[in-house]
């Protein structure tokens, strides 16, 4: 009896394919008849032109052959880079087959001769079923009619729930409106990138041609460049989507902020809204005073990106009085400047924040004559204000800098300083520093939840590069014992560390679940410390020791606040593959316009890998099947050859109870090893638990071994190998 004789293999290769590549999708083609039937479909997906996809343009005969052989498996499209011209061209003309697409991304990043647009709607237009469908730098050759032929097309897929617009340059108001009034009702994630221009003319009617709802948009990202005109354009589309719960404002015009806060503040137009990202660099401090008000209580996530704000006091306790019990994500990057009772303000006012952020220089100096900036001014007991504990200990995800106070001279810096006052006031900083770094440790401590913590300094002419933190018992590492759940330990920013043999082995032994440390890569280069670092990397291979990491938002790029993806990704877990649902709380590496979808493949597998179990048992447990059997599946497929193909597989049942057949017995439990060995040893699939439903199987347990005998003919196994060799 054969694998696929037995039951419907289709959900565990499913669950299978998350993990691997597009070779070992080819390697798995040719196992045999079965595999390659479902392996084939998996091969072809995805089609993509990325720098390490298998399509080199130009396009040579043998893969155009292999694309028209497997046009009608083909589900997604991505295309990239400035060498687009042959495969757009093939894809729109040539390639008949390619009629079932669910998601077609282009992306340039230069125009060619040619406008590519009408070919991307000759694309558009033969793919009713598209779900999904990202543009980027449409050439501003474009006419009104070809964007006129657009936005027909856009009006006319039913199916679409997913559409980006990036990076169009002087599309006038008027056309931008004609976008908005096209999108069908069954848009979920809107995400438009323009440049807009004002129209000459205002319009006569600003209410005619909506639609007059889209129920289902729950996901909005736009930019607001033109001024006054927004209640032409945006508040009537605005107006008609009650189901908003995320909203992006990458840019608006001074003298809107009001208006467009007590908007988009009204609850009864927007009921769901509670994940707000403002963007914007010439906002007053006033401005951003008045956004929060306009939104009482209901803000989960908010994130604000801005340059050089300071002076936000009114900012911080509006925020911290109108959002207290609500706010669980709060983000302030690039040039938020708060000063330390501000922060303060939101650490001890904000009970259920999960994720705070606030690392890139953003520490704004607080002149107090007679006090030292830094960790006193935040931690030190003896404030005339006090200190008050944090209330947030659910926080999950923390990144922020502690400033140390060596060095920074808060007198005159122009009168002459005499030795025994320079003493004096180095051996006061000194004191400082040391109560306030074991305070902060202590606080530190206190987030049991804590899965992601990032330290460092802030790089300023008012501060010196000279933090202390060390992550040494002396300054208080001990402190952080009752961090059962850190994950990644990201100190690359810190000036001194001097974490020894002995602070690595309690690090491992207090944090059971620590997967990544960044920042201590750089003891390769200290003959002292080197042998610390590959002590570590010996005794626990597993732990990814990284060096610094380059990217400015690091917390950001660890969970992937991308406004849209966890949107996406619960939208194409569900109607794609079930199986491998992954919890919204779990998100997966962001898809990055300009990676490869192999490289995506590939971070996508990393992730999954590690939230496998969780994410199984998640969606088996909310989508229970008919039957009262459970079935339990470890699949340890350990290896496949490059060279060599897999034998076929051979089954061995076991039954609990000998002499009963499998048709009589319906077992709570049932456990199925799949087991493969092939000649080269190489791994492949990764071990995994899918727990689901299936009744009236009968088996305690089977194995699925590599048998040199097969259960199919050679010559099957040859045409097998000749159905798939242009793949």
């Amino acid at each position: 009896m054969t694998f696929h004789h037995l039951f419907d293999i289709d959900p565990i290769v499913e669950a299978i394919g998350v993990y691997l590549t597009k070779p070992d999708y080819a390697n798995c083609s040719l196992v045999n008849k079965c595999f390659n039937r479902h392996f084939r479909r998996l091969l072809w997906r995805n089609v993509s032109n990325g720098p390490q996809s298998r399509v080199e343009p130009p396009l040579d005969e043998s893969y155009q052959t292999a694309l028209l052989a497997n046009g009608h498996l083909i589900r997604s499209v991505r295309i990239s880079e400035t060498k687009t011209g042959n495969l757009l061209k093939f894809l729109a003309t040539s390639l008949s087959p390619v009629d079932n697409l669910q998601e077609f991304h282009y992306w340039i990043a230069s125009y060619g001769q040619d406008s590519e647009l009408p070919l991307l709607m000759d694309i558009m237009e033969k793919n009713s079923s598209l779900r999904e469908c990202s543009i980027k730098r449409t050439d501003p050759r474009d006419t009104k009619n070809t964007y006129a032929r657009l936005f027909n097309a856009l009006s006319k897929h039913p199916s679409l729930r997913i559409l980006r617009l990036h990076e169009a340059e002087d599309v006038y108001q008027d056309v931008y409106r004609a976008l908005l009034q096209s999108l069908p009702e069954t848009l979920q994630i809107l995400d438009i990138d323009w440049a807009v221009r004002a129209s000459t003319q205002p319009s006569d009617s600003p209410d005619r041609g909506w639609r007059d709802v889209y129920p289902q948009l729950r996901s909005l990202s736009f930019k607001l460049m033109f001024n006054n005109q927004e209640e032409e354009t945006l508040f009537p589309f605005l107006h008609r989507c009650p189901a908003l719960e995320q909203l992006r404002i990458n840019h608006f015009p001074k003298g809107t902020v009001r208006k467009l806060a007590s908007f988009i503040g009204d609850v009864e137009l927007f009921p769901k809204l509670n994940d707000i990202y403002f963007a914007h660099d010439t906002l007053s401090k006033s401005d951003w005073g008045s956004l929060i008000p306009a939104m009482q209580g209901r803000i989960k996530s908010f994130w604000v990106f801005a340059v050089h704000i300071s002076g936000l006091r009114d900012f911080v306790e509006s925020l911290t009085t109108c959002w207290a019990q609500t706010l669980e994500v709060l983000l302030l990057h690039q040039g938020v400047r708060l000063k330390h009772i501000d922060i303060e303000k939101i650490l001890t006012r904000c009970p259920n924040l999960k994720t705070f952020s606030i690392f890139t220089s953003l520490i704004y100096r607080e002149e107090v004559e007679g006090k030292v900036p830094g960790l006193e001014a935040w931690f030190d007991e003896g404030r005339d204000s006090g200190t008050k504990d944090w209330v947030c200990l659910e926080l999950e995800n923390i990144e922020m800098a502690f400033l140390d106070v060596r060095e920074i001279y808060t007198g005159d810096p122009g009168a002459p300083e005499s030795d025994d006052a320079k003493g004096q006031r180095m051996l006061h900083q000194e004191e400082c520093t040391d109560k306030g770094i074991k305070k902060a440790f202590q606080m530190l401590g206190r987030l049991t939840k804590l899965k992601y913590l990032r330290l460092g300094w802030v790089t300023s002419e008012a501060f010196a590069d000279d933090a202390n933190m060390d992550l040494s018992f002396e300054s208080g590492l001990k402190h952080l014992e009752g961090l059962k759940d850190l994950e990644v330990l990201d100190v690359s920013n810190m000036y001194v560390i001097d974490m020894k043999q002995e602070e690595f082995e309690w690090m491992l032994e207090s944090w059971p679940k620590l997967r990544e440390i960044h920042g201590i890569q750089y003891y390769e280069d200290h003959e002292d410390k080197k042998e610390h670092l590959q002590w570590l990397r010996q005794q626990c291979p597993d732990i990814a020791t990284k060096g610094k990491n380059p990217h400015s938002q690091t917390l950001v790029n660890h969970l992937h606040f991308n406004w849209s993806e966890d949107y996406l990704y619960r939208y194409r877990c569900t109607t794609t593959n079930p199986l491998s649902f992954i919890p919204s709380s779990n998100r997966k590496p962001t898809m990055d316009a300009t990676t490869d979808i192999e490289t995506q493949i590939h971070n996508n597998n990393r992730f999954r890998q590690d939230q496998t179990q969780r994410a199984m048992l998640s969606q088996a447990n909310d989508s229970p099947s008919p039957g009262n059997g459970n079935i339990e599946m470890e699949c340890l497929a350990e290896s496949i050859g490059s060279d060599n193909p897999l034998e076929e597989l051979a089954v061995e049942k076991k039954l609990d109870s000998p002499g009963t057949s499998a048709a009589d017995q319906t077992f709570q439990s049932t456990r199925i090893l799949l087991v493969d060995r092939s000649r080269s040893g190489k791994p492949c699939f990764a071990s995994m638990l899918i727990q689901g439903q299936l009744n009236g199987i009968g088996l305690n347990a089977f194995e699925i071994r590599n048998d040199a005998g097969g259960m199919e003919s050679v010559d099957d196994e040859e045409e097998c190998h000749s159905d798939i060799r242009n793949g």
